[in-house]
């Protein structure tokens, strides 16, 4: 997989030049997620062994004929409307009349907090993982597995930073046990398992149904990097800065998140590190 490594970093590299020239207070926050990324990665693959051909059984449609084709329809039909509705419409780019109306009751009838995050659960997760069943996905084919051995163990100094920044949260008095739980609900079901699903589990594996396991992880990584373009919180006058921006920031954590499925064989490890990234975020913020 040196190749799609080599390759994210020399896109990430040449993102965040651009953003070092033209906006050079949002550029550390780039630099500052892929040293994180990289310590990630690092911890996980020292402690978790390397299985290559446990590898080559994970993350990896199978199907052929009909069934391959069906599945590449329904990737790519959930990957249009998640772009019409999570790039266009949340950015307010375009008006989407009855996802505003849908996502409005769903938010009313969940408890606080709780019914965006289920939003993104039902379209990036949900809906397309049905679908993908029906037309004979296998649940290791999707990361949806046992994690490997020692997994948990890596995972215990990679969540040292997040308990931390938590810990710091409820000392200063900016958060309750209470409000903590509902974070993590949140973000579970907003981004820590829905964004690993639909990148990792879902599009990474039908990458690589068509390409070799690197360029698949650079592909996801790419594409998860701009399925952020709406939701990024900086303005920029120009496409070509906003992607830099996203690029920057998203690029690194999609590639570390995508190499520890792997290592790990599962989609288990990323969810709760991706749950535990956004939710530090929300305890510093």
């Amino acid at each position: 997989m040196q190749k799609g490594v080599v390759a994210a970093l020399v896109v990430w590299c040449a993102c965040e030049v651009l953003m070092l020239l033209f906006d050079r207070g949002n550029a550390w926050i780039g630099a500052v997620l892929a040293a994180y990324s990289l310590l990630l990665w690092l911890c996980v693959a020292r402690i978790v062994p390397l299985d290559l051909p446990a590898e080559e059984n994970v993350f990896r449609t199978e199907a052929t004929g009909l069934r391959l084709w069906l599945r590449v329809a329904v990737v790519l039909a959930s990957m249009g409307f998640v772009y019409v509705v999570f790039v266009l419409w949340f950015s307010g780019t375009l008006a989407v009349p009855w996802m505003t109306q849908m996502n409005n009751a769903v938010v009313g009838a969940l408890p606080p907090g709780i019914g965006s995050g289920f939003c993104n659960f039902i379209f990036l997760a949900l809906i397309p993982g049905a679908l993908l069943f029906v037309v004979g996905a296998r649940p290791r084919e999707l990361g949806l597995t046992p994690t490997a051995k020692r997994t948990w163990l890596a995972a215990i100094p990679c969540l040292i930073l997040p308990v931390a920044a938590i810990v710091f949260g409820l000392w200063r008095g900016h958060l309750t046990a209470g409000l903590v739980g509902l974070l993590i609900v949140h973000n579970v079901l907003s981004n820590g398992f829905s964004e690993e699903f639909f990148a990792r589990g879902m599009i990474f594996s039908q990458l690589r149904a068509f390409l070799a396991k690197d360029w698949a992880l650079f592909g996801q990584a790419v594409l998860f990097a701009l399925y952020h373009y709406g939701a990024t919180p900086e303005e920029h006058g120009n496409v070509v800065m906003t992607v830099a921006n996203v690029i920057s920031e998203n690029l690194p954590i999609a590639l570390a998140l995508g190499l520890i499925a792997l290592r790990t064989r599962s989609l288990l490890l990323p969810t709760v590190l991706h749950t535990s990234i956004d939710t530090m975020f929300s305890a510093l913020g």
